[in-house]
């Protein structure tokens, strides 16, 4: 059945990048989840802007230990993540990258790698999905902007579904010269409604 995982309702964790919560980037979030939602899962949203999170450190306590030892809001989030069956992350294209607390978030994922002869492995039980939103000024014929994110996708595939051949879904919203421009694109918001859906049904 959609939206479900055995007999459990499907869990989707929205995780926001940007300090503006009402802008493009939580906008289209927010559309993907309503269209995960229509398919029947459960959704939440976790917005990072009043959040501590500091960055990895990459003292490798983690490999012995388990669990990250630093002591932030970080704990938080892996607790959600590990509840989620889908994570959709979303922030601005900021200097051709993401923004810095969603950047922090992600390297402290490495807590959850565990290197193996030939590879590695991760500690999650169950499987996942993870997805990448971005928004950005620049119009849709700067192609290298798309492109800069790729090896990105490619290592949240990696983690959360142990293939690193493909990279994760991407929704990429240009030309958002407003912080409100997203809302009123019916295309790019019919988008991140079907892509929400996918994510569900293709789990």
């Amino acid at each position: 059945m959609q939206g479900k995982v055995g007999a459990l309702l499907m869990k989707v964790l929205g995780i926001m990048g940007s300090a503006r919560t009402k802008g493009n980037s939580s906008t289209l979030l927010q559309q993907v989840l309503e269209g995960a939602k229509a398919k029947g899962a459960e959704i939440n949203t976790l917005s990072l802007n009043n959040l501590d999170i500091r960055g990895c450190t990459n003292c490798d306590v983690c490999k012995r230990s388990g669990k990250c030892v630093i002591k932030d809001d970080m704990h938080k989030i892996y607790d959600r993540i590990d509840e989620a069956d889908i994570i959709v992350f979303s922030s601005p294209n900021y200097m051709g990258g993401i923004q810095g607390k969603l950047k922090c978030v992600l390297d402290r994922l490495y807590a959850y790698i565990v290197s193996e002869e030939g590879g590695f492995s991760v500690t999650f039980t169950g499987k996942k999905k993870a997805a990448l939103i971005v928004t950005q000024r620049y119009p849709e014929e700067n192609s290298s902007y798309t492109e800069a994110f790729t090896p990105l996708r490619h290592i949240l595939n990696n983690i959360f579904e142990g293939r690193f051949d493909v990279p994760c879904k991407l929704l990429m919203g240009v030309g958002l010269d407003g912080p409100n421009d997203a809302a009123s694109n019916t295309e790019l918001m019919q988008r991140a409604f079907d892509m929400g859906r996918e994510l569900v049904e293709e789990f």
